[in-house]
């Protein structure tokens, strides 16, 4: 058999095992959401002068290698041709693969709405998140418009050319 065509068969086994668990983690995060997110924000300590002195870690972001390259441009492929027939569920599956995606280059996306470092060395990745992620969590409640929807494919595109494509 053909190198790609092994390729896609072990890209639709992990996506087979991965994506239940991240929908779960999907989820479960977020304001207002129930479930963990809500507990430890409720026991999460109150910051004190101390911690204003504070540095947060260097982000070290890295390149994702060849394998992991070809099994995410399979699953870009997978979400683009569901775009077309179920654009909400296809917008969800972007936000998730592209989280698994900045996770993997090492990006702090939970952080990034407080990591001005972040904002400043990496501002089109950080830009095109937020946009596309607002949009998604509008759609994951059941709203957002056609528009938006196609507003947050363009930004997980070119956030995916960005940590994906061939000029990494």
């Amino acid at each position: 058999m053909d190198l790609w065509v092994w390729l896609a068969i072990v890209a639709a086994g992990i996506v087979a095992v991965t994506v239940p668990a991240l929908r779960t983690r999907f989820r479960n995060r977020g304001p207002g959401l129930p479930g963990p997110i809500d507990a430890a924000i409720a026991d999460t300590p109150v910051p004190s002068d101390a911690d204003d002195d504070a540095v947060p870690e260097d982000v070290h972001i890295r390149a994702l290698g060849p394998i992991a390259r070809a099994r995410y441009r399979v699953q870009w492929s997978d979400v683009q041709r569901r775009f077309r027939h179920v654009p909400r569920a296809a917008v969800v599956d972007a936000d998730e693969l592209i989280t698994e995606v900045m996770y993997e280059c090492g990006y702090p996306v939970e952080e990034f709405d407080t990591r001005t470092d972040v904002s400043l060395e990496h501002p089109d990745v950080v830009h095109n998140y937020r946009t596309a992620h607002r949009i998604c969590i509008k759609t994951v409640d059941g709203n957002g418009t056609r528009e938006e929807l196609q507003t947050a494919v363009r930004s997980y595109h070119a956030l995916f050319e960005e940590l994906v494509g061939t000029a990494r």
